[in-house]
Parts: C-alpha cells; structure tokens; sequence
C-alpha cells in the first residue's frame, strides 16, 4: 500500500494549526513554557509537512527545527534561522526537566508567539 504523503501533508498541516490554536489558550492561562512548548509543536509539525511535500517521504523524527527547515528546502533569513534556535531551546524546556533557564517570562512568550504566527503563515503560504 502506498502513502498519499500530499493528503498526509495536508493532515498534519491543519493538526498543527490546531496546536498554534492551542498555545494561544494555553498562553492566555499564564502558562508561558507549556505554551512555547505548543508552539514549537506547531512549527514542527508544519515543517514536516513540508519535508514530506518536498521529499515525498516520512520526515525524520527530530525535533529541530533549523535542520527541519533545512529538509524542506526553504531557505530562511537568518533572523528566522535565529528565531528557530530560540524555539528550540523553548521545544527542550518544555520537555525535560533538567533544561537551565526553564522558566519562560510571560511577556517574552507573548511576543515570540507574535513571531511564531508570522512564520507558521509564511510556512502556510509556500508553493
């Protein structure tokens, strides 16, 4: 049997607008890591679909984003590639426990989620 990956792409593609849906409520609880941690998942989420579109295989199972862009042949600014590495650090505090500088200032959240919507629609927005 073979994988439709454009119909898969599209599936996980709207499941990660639903999780950039879903920072913003978790954002709105004062939850700032819990919601980096979703935002990160939208973003990778988003970039795998990518990967599948542009390689018409399974994406790896990493959770970097830089390397994920990478994968999906974009070609970021280096601003984004910057911020990227940002969401990153936010995608391990979220996860492990033993991740330095864990706690996320709400303010700082609320404006890198600003830059997170910005991306997730360029990424929604490529050919």
């Amino acid at each position: 049997m073979s994988i439709d990956f454009e119909k898969l792409s599209a599936h996980i593609f709207a499941d990660a607008r639903e999780d950039l849906d879903a920072t913003q409520s978790i954002l709105e609880t004062g939850r700032a890591r819990q919601a980096m941690l979703f935002a990160h998942l939208a973003l990778e989420k988003a970039l795998k679909a990518l990967v599948m579109g542009a390689t018409r295989s399974a994406p790896p199972k990493v959770h970097d984003l830089k390397k994920l862009a990478e994968l999906a042949g974009l070609q970021p600014d280096q601003g984004t590639m910057e911020f990227l590495g940002i969401m990153n650090y936010y995608g391990l505090a979220g996860r492990y426990l033993e991740v330095p500088g864990r706690e996320i200032r709400h303010a700082q959240a609320r404006s890198d989620f600003d830059k997170v919507k910005e991306i997730f629609e360029w990424l929604t927005n490529r050919p």
